[in-house]
C-alpha cells in the first residue's frame, strides 16, 4: 500500500501565511495597546498625586493664606509673614503638608517660633535631612 502525500493547494498556504500575518499584527497592535495602558496608568498616578496634594493643601490652609497659616504657626503678625514668605519665595511652592510635619518636628525638638522665623530657609529641608543634621550636632 502506497501512500500518497498530499501537498496543500496554494489557497491553503495563502491562508495560513494571512493568518501568520494577522497573529503577528495583532500581537504588535495588543504590545501598543498595553504599552499606551501603562502610560495611561502613570498619567492618572501623577494626577492623582496632584489631587491629593490639593485636597492636603485644602485641609491645612482651610480658607487661610500661605501668610495667614504662617503668622499662626510661627505665632507672629501676618505681615512678618509675608516678610519670610519674601525672603524665602521657594516656601509658596512647598507642600504644606511637608512643611506641617517640618514645624511640628521642630517644635517637638524644642525650637521656638523664632528660630523659625530667623532661619526661615529651615522650612525648605526635609525633616530626614534635618535629623540627620541634628544628630551630628
Amino acid at each position: 500500500m502506497k501512500l500518497i502525500l498530499e501537498l496543500p493547494n496554494t489557497s491553503f498556504i495563502k491562508l495560513i501565511r494571512e493568518q501568520q500575518k494577522l497573529s503577528k499584527h495583532f500581537v504588535q497592535k495588543t504590545f501598543l495597546l498595553s504599552q499606551n495602558l501603562k502610560e495611561l496608568i502613570e498619567k492618572i498616578k501623577l494626577l492623582l498625586g496632584i489631587l491629593k496634594e490639593r485636597s492636603d493643601t485644602k485641609l491645612i490652609l482651610g480658607d487661610n493664606s500661605l501668610a495667614e497659616y504662617l503668622s499662626e504657626r510661627l505665632q507672629c503678625p501676618e505681615e512678618v509673614a509675608k516678610y519670610l514668605i519674601s525672603k524665602q519665595p521657594a516656601l509658596q511652592n512647598k507642600s504644606l503638608t511637608k512643611m506641617n510635619e517640618m514645624i511640628d518636628f521642630l517644635y517637638k525638638q524644642g525650637f521656638q517660633p523664632i528660630h523659625m522665623r530667623r532661619v526661615p530657609k529651615i522650612l525648605l529641608h526635609s525633616v530626614e535631612t534635618t535629623k540627620k543634621r541634628l544628630k551630628e550636632l
